[in-house]
């Protein structure tokens, strides 16, 4: 019985010398531009799309080891978009996001300084939207609540120094599953929303609110 405790003892206090809090952080952005013709029986249309967009995620957790890792992270961000149609009409479009992700941590591989670590992630998130013509007066848009059901995604990590660590996150390499709840109005045919849609995808074929930029960088500091 002594013996056990003694071997479970220094089996903790192992664990416990490699063990760490860390505290850290993402940032996304994302810009886009569509120029689409349409053609109808009574004649066509130009549309001019310009989307940008960005995401501040802040996180924290615990490192049990060198491998594994377990902790949350809150993501805060906003949408904005503008459409210009054949008659110069514009139409602005914007939204504001959330979410809170608890997330686990693992490194599949690791060669000096670099390594490459898998992130699975699940949690909730929201976006509510507003809309604007022209100098009309801004109305709300589209609002959803949305499940991530599971997000699994690679990681590539530099180790600066023992305790200063950079990552960027390869989303265009996920995969996941989520489920979003919309409601609202629709501001170019000002017509009613209420869906919900089960969204499985892989990487940039995802349509959730809940996808990420395709690129994120951070920074972690291990105490």
């Amino acid at each position: 019985m002594r013996k056990f405790l003694i071997i479970l003892a220094i089996t903790v206090i192992a664990i416990q010398v490699k063990a760490q809090w860390f505290i850290g952080g993402d940032i996304g952005v994302n810009v886009s531009n569509i120029k689409e013709n349409r053609e109808y029986s009574e004649g066509g249309i130009n549309i001019n799309n310009t989307e940008a967009g960005f995401s501040i995620a802040p996180r924290f957790g615990y490192y049990f080891n060198n491998k594994f890792a377990l902790g949350l992270s809150v993501s805060v961000g906003a949408n904005f978009k503008i459409n210009e149609s054949y008659s110069n009409t514009k139409y602005q479009e914007y939204s504001v996001r959330w979410g809170a992700f608890p997330f686990v941590r693992y490194s599949v591989f690791t060669y000096k300084k670099f390594s490459i670590i898998l992130q699975g992630s699940s949690g909730v998130g929201g976006s509510h939207g507003f809309w604007k013509v022209e100098n009309l007066n801004t109305e709300r848009g589209l609002n959803a609540l949305a499940i991530r059901v599971i997000n699994i995604s690679p990681i590539l990590g530099f180790n600066l120094t023992d305790h200063f660590q950079l990552v960027a996150g390869l989303n265009f390499l996920s995969l996941g599953y989520n489920i979003d709840i919309i409601k609202g109005t629709y501001y170019q045919e000002n017509i009613k929303v209420n869906s919900l849609r089960h969204d499985f995808n892989f990487g940039f074929k995802s349509s959730s609110i809940l996808s990420l930029s395709q690129l994120q960088f951070g920074v972690i500091y291990k105490f």
